[in-house]
């Protein structure tokens, strides 16, 4: 049993069930009217951001370092961080692929999937 699996019912005890969408807060249009944690768990640009952000945002510091390096005459060196970026850009290349519309963290981690009726 995951940590998610034991306090999903203390992080939301407004949710009987576990299986449903929770597509009133995934398809809200104006995310200004859901809090923090609903907009963290159940809408699918909280996903986005973070999934794509925790790749961009180490390719800007990879880059900026790579400029540094070649500004203090350190391009050796500066080999290293373009290797970093080219592999976490094509990571993202990958990511952005395979992306699934509409994917929450809810769904990763919270939902619970039904097969055949019975709960997995």
């Amino acid at each position: 049993m995951t940590w998610f699996d034991q306090n999903k019912y203390k992080i939301f005890p407004d949710i009987k069930d576990w299986t449903d969408s929770q597509d009133k807060y995934r398809f809200e249009k104006n995310v200004n009217k859901l809090s923090y944690k609903q907009w963290f768990w159940f809408h699918p640009t909280a996903f986005s951001f973070i999934s794509y952000g925790l790749l961009i945002l180490p390719m800007i510091m990879f880059s900026v370092l790579t400029i540094y390096l070649f500004n203090v005459k350190l391009g050796g060196v500066a080999i290293i961080p373009i290797l970093l970026v080219i592999a976490l850009a094509f990571q993202l290349y990958k990511k952005i692929k395979t992306h699934v519309k509409d994917f929450t963290f809810y769904d990763l981690n919270m939902r619970e999937y039904t097969t055949g009726g019975k709960k997995q």
